[in-house]
């Protein structure tokens, strides 16, 4: 994504995280072992399990609310852009989504 002068996203990426954020907002509440870091960092991990190519997960994770499919696009794979969306509980994957077999 390329970005602003003022350094934040771009205008596309701010869209893009307002309906991401939304769509959030209509999901039912999470389940009550959902607070728990170990629980959900296992559930971000299971996602990432078998791809070729895995984004390094932020240290402190929230619970995992969305997958979302996008193309497999430079701007898409921006430090900024997956690291806001981690921070929202959204996990990206790629197209195509290649998986090795385990």
């Amino acid at each position: 994504m390329r970005r602003r002068e003022s350094g934040g996203p771009s205008i596309a990426a701010a869209k893009a995280l307002s309906s991401i954020s939304a769509i959030l907002a209509t999901l039912p509440p999470l389940a009550a072992d959902a607070a728990d870091a170990q629980t959900t960092r296992a559930y971000w991990e299971a996602w990432q399990a078998g791809l070729v190519v895995r984004p390094t997960l932020l240290a402190e994770l929230p619970p995992l609310r969305l997958l979302l499919v996008l193309d497999n696009l430079t701007g898409h794979k921006s430090p900024d852009l997956v690291c806001r969306l981690f921070q929202h509980g959204v996990m990206p994957l790629y197209t195509p989504l290649w998986v090795v077999p385990g």
